[in-house]
């Protein structure tokens, strides 16, 4: 459940709206993102279809969407959940687990037959392109899908898929039977084991598993922590040394394939940002970004932050206000706190601070000390005495003056650092 929230939220902070694909379904929301799968979707109240943005140029993208449309048509998100919970409770039961999977395998088999009767041989076509390349062949589960939402097959699976198109698959009562089979099995041996074994307890080693990342991502990553060991010094010359050895490191990297090189992209680049802000040197950190995210490459949609960041220390607050009013746009307006204090911040520079007031009061923060500054700021600036005096009692001291004072941003993070 922890990895199914995690994943949710990262999709829709790296995804964005696309209007342009409702000529081929109107019925649930299509957003694009840089997921490895093709697509697939969630939401048990509002259904909402992932879409791999590189999807948009294939020829088979009538047929994927249409499968994430019938999956959703026939409540297969319910089913799914079902399974899940059954995989969940009873996954020390072999039996069990291998009835649920071929409930899974049901589900796709039924939706490949209505994907048939809609779109005919185009989709066993589209199918067997998807299906059948090296790709999908090697795919494994990664950190943020959980078995929830991994629906990656066998080879062998996908080849009987596409063999099985002109065969009826619809999913009938005897598999549903199988599956509450399982569950009366599982209770049932579950009960007989508790019983059995009251007098000889045993204490539960459950441990959380960590998630398996691939040798060459641990090799890369390695080897990056090597070239920035410096990054948590405060010697400007250590510092410039460890910002060097990571540019030479991205440059002469080999690229990682699905998540693990987005993710890879990102912790090295955000471990640059917090080496630059550091020497102050925010035209490096807008240089870094075009080589690390070159146009058309789909970067996450906060590094919008970082950008807007580097503008404000440059005095480019115009091309700070787009970057985070895109990025408003892009999650339809809700922006996280420490995002709207950037935007706020850029606006009074800009001296329009019924903007920065609209902009802070926008978010859910009381006790956001930063956007009280901010917003004291701008009342001092409006001379609204009163509101100055209703929220000095929640800034620090040395801001609670007249005039007004401004906070200095502070440092960008990084994951990475804890690791140095």
């Amino acid at each position: 459940m922890g990895l199914y929230v995690k994943l949710i939220k990262n999709l829709y902070i790296n995804s964005k709206p696309s209007h342009e694909l409702k000529h081929i379904n109107n019925q649930y929301p299509i957003r694009l993102t840089t997921h490895t799968e093709p697509a697939f979707a969630t939401g048990l109240i509002k259904p909402v279809i992932w879409l791999e943005s590189t999807m948009t140029h294939r020829k088979e993208l009538d047929s994927v969407i249409q499968h994430e449309v019938i999956h959703l048509q026939q409540g297969d998100i319910y089913w799914t959940w079902l399974i899940c919970f059954i995989e969940s409770v009873f996954w020390w039961n072999p039996i069990c687990l291998k009835l649920t999977g071929l409930a899974r395998e049901q589900l796709e088999l039924s939706c490949d037959e209505l994907c048939m009767q809609k779109l005919k041989g185009k989709y066993q076509l589209d199918l067997a392109s998807l299906l059948l390349q090296e790709q999908s062949a090697k795919s494994s589960p990664n950190f943020f899908t959980p078995p929830l939402l991994n629906i990656a097959h066998s080879k062998s699976f996908n080849i009987q898929r596409i063999k099985m198109l002109n065969k009826e698959k619809t999913m009938k009562s005897k598999y549903l039977v199988m599956v509450a089979a399982a569950m009366s099995f599982s209770a049932l041996a579950a009960a007989q084991i508790v019983d059995g074994s009251s007098d000889n307890k045993q204490p539960s080693n459950n441990t959380s598993q960590a998630p398996v990342k691939s040798e060459e991502y641990k090799q890369q990553l390695a080897q990056l922590l090597k070239s920035a060991a410096e990054a948590k010094s405060d010697t400007p010359e250590l510092l410039n040394q460890a910002a060097q050895g990571i540019q030479d490191w991205h440059l002469n990297r080999d690229k990682l394939t699905g998540f693990e090189e987005a993710e890879i992209k990102l912790q090295s680049f955000r471990l640059l940002n917090h080496v630059y802000s550091k020497l102050e040197q925010y035209e490096d950190i807008l240089s870094a970004y075009e080589k690390w995210y070159e146009p058309g490459s789909n970067p996450p949609y906060f590094l919008k932050n970082s950008l807007a960041t580097a503008y404000i220390q440059l005095g480019r607050y115009e091309l700070a206000v787009a970057e985070l009013e895109d990025l408003s746009k892009q999650l339809e307006g809700k922006l996280h706190v420490g995002s709207a204090d950037n935007l706020a911040l850029a606006y009074i520079y800009l001296a329009d601070y019924d903007k920065a007031l609209k902009t802070l009061e926008q978010v859910d923060a009381k006790d956001n000390v930063y956007g009280n500054i901010l917003k004291y700021y701008v009342y001092d600036k409006q001379n609204n005495r009163k509101k100055m005096d209703e929220i000095k009692s929640k800034i620090p001291e040395v801001f609670a003056v007249t005039p007004a004072l401004l906070p200095q941003s502070g440092i960008p993070g990084s994951q990475l650092l804890r690791l140095l």
